[in-house]
Order: structure tokens, then C-alpha cells, then sequence
């Protein structure tokens, strides 16, 4: 009896730390500063039509209340930089040829609700979870994609305990997807430099 009580928690043991999720919990957990490049692409039809969205972006975040985005890529966009400051509620921005500034309230706090109900919904019966090596695929349950015009299709790729992709398609069409790859994600570093003194 002992040997199969110590089996059994050694094979939910091997299957709870053998969970990306979790792997990439213990590193963000408690992480205030990070930066990434972050490169988006999508592709849908519409009437027929192909069209595409590619960019490129560095995001850093000091303190979970600044931000700093700078684009890399369109061409078009080239150079574009935005700064929030949370505290003050500013918003500063700058192009190649233009610079300005707005009194803001991004609600921050929206971004983390949003997160805690995304991990709520992936403990309920409304979604059906799949966990291989390196990849969480979450879609919903056959209950509501019946009702649903397009169900979607999330699917989380990690590497090294670390988000690398998310990609989001609908269920039965691969050909369209958005795809966001961060490319270089720093937790933990110093952001400062990447911050005007105000």
C-alpha cells in the first residue's frame, strides 16, 4: 500500500512539474521589470482577399505602471515611441519629425483582471485544456463551439520555462492566424535607461 501511495504521488508530482504553465508562473511570479521584442503577424481573408500585418516592437515594462513601446517595423512606422508614466498619467510620444504629450489613464488595472479571468476560465468545463512538451493548446468545449460563429483556437509555445509564441487561429482554418513571437524576453533587468527623467 505504501508503494503504490508514493507511485501515485510521484507520477501527479511528475505531471504537475512537467507543466509549462507552471514552469513559466515560477519565473514571472514576482517580476516587476521585463523587456521583449516582440514581433506580430496576422493573416485573414476577407472576400476572398489575403491581407497581412507584420510588425515589430520592443515593449518594456519598469514597475507593472510605465511603459515604454518603440516600433521597429512597418517601414512606415519606423521610429514611433510611446512612454506611459503611471503615475502622473502621462502619455509621451515621438516620431521622426514630431513629439507630444497627453494627460492619460490607461487602466492598467483592466490588463491584470483580464489575466485572472483568462486563468479562471482555464479551470472551468467552458474550455478543454491540452499540455504537451512545450505547448498548451486551450480551445472551447464542443458544448459552446456549436453556438459559436468562429471558436478560436489558443495555442501557448514555451521554450526554456519562458513564453516564446502565441498563436490564435479558428478552429477549422489554419491558414488564418495572429501570431504574437517574443523574440528576446528579459525578466528582472534594468529598465531604467529605456525611461526619460520627467
Amino acid at each position: 500500500m505504501k508503494l503504490q501511495t508514493f507511485l501515485l504521488l510521484l507520477l501527479c508530482s511528475t505531471v504537475l512539474l512537467s507543466n509549462p504553465i507552471l514552469d513559466f508562473t515560477e519565473k514571472v511570479a514576482g517580476v516587476k521589470d521585463f523587456a521583449v521584442t516582440l514581433k506580430i503577424d496576422a493573416q485573414v481573408f476577407q472576400n476572398g482577399t489575403r491581407y497581412t500585418l507584420n510588425f515589430l516592437v520592443d515593449l518594456v515594462v519598469r514597475n507593472h505602471e510605465d511603459f515604454y513601446l518603440e516600433i521597429k517595423n512597418p517601414v512606415e512606422l519606423f521610429g514611433l515611441k510611446f512612454w506611459y508614466y503611471g503615475r502622473p498619467r502621462r502619455l509621451y510620444f515621438e516620431s521622426l519629425d514630431y513629439a507630444g504629450m497627453e494627460n492619460i489613464e490607461l487602466p492598467i488595472s483592466n490588463f491584470v483582471s483580464l489575466f485572472e479571468l483568462l486563468f479562471k476560465m482555464l479551470q472551468t468545463p467552458l474550455t478543454v485544456l491540452k499540455i504537451e512538451e512545450n505547448c498548451v493548446t486551450v480551445k472551447p468545449a464542443s458544448t459552446f463551439t456549436a453556438q459559436a460563429k468562429e471558436p478560436v483556437v489558443l495555442k501557448l509555445f514555451f521554450q526554456k520555462g519562458l513564453i516564446k509564441q502565441i498563436v490564435i487561429t479558428p478552429e477549422n482554418n489554419q491558414e488564418e492566424f495572429v501570431r504574437l513571437t517574443f523574440e528576446d524576453l528579459k525578466l528582472g533587468v534594468v529598465v531604467d535607461r529605456f525611461f526619460r527623467t520627467r
